[in-house]
Order: structure tokens, then sequence, then C-alpha cells
């Protein structure tokens, strides 16, 4: 099935300005929105996925941030539509490394830092064998996805698909929080839902850099760095993802 492209575009002009700000505080900045054409269909968030033809097959609709319902943070539009890889550009380009991640805001980030990525629009646990031919042809292949039972049994899968893939196992939100890791590299100070602190990539002489405990997340709004806490350790550290990883695990067993 192939959707009216018309409607990916009419969406992304009708984002508001208070939900690019919301996508802008999760890690993901002007120029990747307009990349992907986010948008708003009046109630929640649009992503429009492309097929591997680069046809455009299904929407995923992120919940506002809001909403006060405790209905699905994702849904899919048109409902039971046949999982889609979302990524299909960034395989297309032929890249020495990719990261399959969990989740198509988790994706964004990533290629906002520039490191390609794809996700599968149904979950952790729905993995195609098609997707996985094309993804082992990338030289270099992580597997980062939620550490919770979900992710770690998709996770196994994916790397069952593709033997030469690397599995990077993130600690728990819970275990360890962004604020705790930035606030080891700056002061951070609360104002409102967002920590406040100097930035630590440009010279800050305002504190203008936003921590965000409820997305986990950074964004400051004088050099615009931004990302989550893998981001940060890479920035910081001048690191690679890998070792990135291996930093923030150093920090849970530290704990």
């Amino acid at each position: 099935m192939t959707l009216y492209l018309g409607f990916a575009e009419l969406y992304h002009d009708q984002l508001p300005d208070r939900i690019r700000r919301y996508l802008n505080g999760r890690g993901i900045p002007d120029p990747t929105i307009e990349q992907a054409q986010l948008g708003w269909n009046g109630e929640r968030i649009t992503i429009p996925v492309y097929d591997r033809e680069g046809r455009l097959v299904l929407y995923k609709l992120g919940r506002a941030p809001d909403d006060p319902t405790d209905s699905p943070k994702m849904l899919c539009d048109p409902p039971g539509v046949r999982a889609e890889l979302y990524g299909w550009d960034s395989l297309a380009e032929h890249p020495s490394s990719v990261v399959v991640c969990e989740g198509e805001y988790d994706r964004l980030v990533l290629e906002s830092q520039g490191f390609p990525a794809v996700t599968g629009t149904a979950g952790a646990l729905v993995f195609r064998k098609n997707w996985a031919e094309e993804i082992i042809k990338v030289p270099r292949v992580y597997v980062c996805f939620d550490n919770d039972d979900a992710g770690r049994r998709g996770a196994e899968r994916v790397a069952r698909l593709i033997p030469t893939a690397k599995i990077v196992t993130l600690p728990p939100e819970e275990v360890v929080r962004i604020e705790e890791i930035i606030g080891q590299y700056t002061p951070l100070h609360r104002s409102g839902r967002a920590l406040m602190g100097r930035c630590c990539f440009h010279e800050d002489h305002v504190p203008s850099l936003a921590v965000f405990p409820d997305t986990q997340s950074f964004y400051c709004f004088g050099c615009q760095k931004h990302g989550d806490v893998i981001t940060f350790l890479m920035e910081a550290e001048r690191i690679a993802f890998p070792e990135a990883v291996r930093v923030l695990q150093t920090f849970v067993h530290h704990k």
C-alpha cells in the first residue's frame, strides 16, 4: 500500500512550535526535523516511513508531550500495516557503520549526530530477514536496544540474523541518569522541568546547557550541541560510539 505523499508535507507544515521545541529537547534538531519531515496531524506527531523504493508506506504517530491520557507512546497508521525498516535512505548511502536501534526517535537522534541508524517500525521483537540481508553488507554493525526483556531478546534476534553485529548494552535509565553524568562535568541547577548549567563545549558565560531528565537528553542553546548521554560522552571525551558505551558502563560500576 502507498499513501499520498502530499499529506506528509501538509503535516510537516502544520508542526507547532511547542512540538518542535519538544523534539529539540529530545535531541532532534531542526535540520533533522526538516529532513525527516516530522509533522503534526492535529493530535499526534507524524513520522513518515518510506520503503526501500522510496514510497511512503506508513506513519508512526508519536504521543504529544502534553497529552494527559495514558494512550500508547507510538501508534501506526494505517493500523495493522506490515512492519517496515525505518532508515533505508541511510543504507542507500553505503555507510561504513550503522546502528540498529529501537525506536524512531532514537534513530533520528543518532542520525543528527552523524551516525547512520535504522530501526524497525513494529518493536524490538520484529526484525525481518530481508532487512538483515541488506544491513549485513555494512562493514560495522552495532545493535543498541533498550535494556529490558523485550530489548534484550530483540537484540539477540538481530545478532542471530547478522552474525557480525556487536550488541551494545546500555545501563537502564534508572541506574544511570543523564543528569548524573553531565553533573560530573558542570554544575547543574533546576530551572522548571530542565536543569541548566554552563556548556562544556564552548565558552559559556550565561548557562545555556539544558538537561532534560524527562527525556534523558540535553540541548545547548549557545552552540546547539544536543543528544543523549552517549552523545554527550562522545563529545566531552572525544571518543567514538563503542568507547562512549564503555565509559558509561564504567560510571555504573563505580556507583
